[in-house]
């Protein structure tokens, strides 16, 4: 027995214990002929479509099963709730979630390194590493060569200071990337050959800045 049941056909109403379920065709004022019905604790009421009708009192277990009413709402809600429950995903729906899920922590990574710098420099980081190594290599002249010239100045620090950070920031750049996307695509590579959602819940990100020594 239900403890706490309501049903309101005219909204397509009914809310059984902890569970509230909306559908004008389970719950129809042709099977449900009233207002609203009310059970509460082994007790309730039916209010009448009429409202000049007094209401129906129901009192114990011998009037939870007034004319069928109620176990005919709690059978109606079982096969709204059926009706209502998404499928499970597909094999293909879960590769498509466990690769956005692999994709995504890489990106996370990298993207905390970039927390610190402006869009407008990030833009420039091919920019600064071209014009480090030119001016490494003695060429000073390149139009990179004058971008990274040019941020020295700004900045009151000698071109070769620059040099050396840029290129020190490529380098630890690189290694950091190329261990993100290394992880990123040995995982890809197991997802790519599991067959059952087991082999999907078992590829996981182990790679953590830091700990790839």
């Amino acid at each position: 027995m239900k403890n706490d049941i309501t049903i309101i056909p005219e909204d397509g109403y009914c809310r059984i214990d902890e569970e509230i379920f909306f559908d004008k065709k389970a719950f129809n004022a042709i099977d449900f002929h009233f207002h609203a019905l009310q059970w509460h604790n082994g007790k309730g009421h039916i209010e009448a479509i009429d409202t000049t009708e007094p209401n129906l009192e129901l009192n114990g277990i011998e009037d939870y099963s007034y004319k069928g009413y109620i176990p005919l709402a709690i059978e109606r809600a079982a096969e709204v709730k059926i009706a209502q429950t998404p499928p499970p995903p597909t094999f293909e729906e879960l590769v498509a979630a466990k690769r956005a899920e692999i994709w995504g922590a890489g990106d996370a990574i990298l993207a905390t390194v970039k927390e610190n710098f402006t869009q407008a420099e990030i833009e420039s980081w091919s920019k600064q590493e071209q014009g480090a190594k030119d001016i490494q290599a003695g060429d000073t002249n390149t139009e990179a060569a004058q971008f990274v010239a040019a941020i020295a100045q700004g900045r009151g620090i000698d071109v070769s200071v620059l040099v050396t950070k840029i290129l020190m920031n490529v380098e630890s750049y690189g290694v950091h990337s190329a261990a993100v996307i290394g992880e990123q695509q040995r995982l890809d590579d197991l997802i790519k050959i599991a067959t059952t959602q087991a082999d999907l819940e078992a590829i996981v990100w182990t790679f953590i800045p830091g700990n790839n020594a």
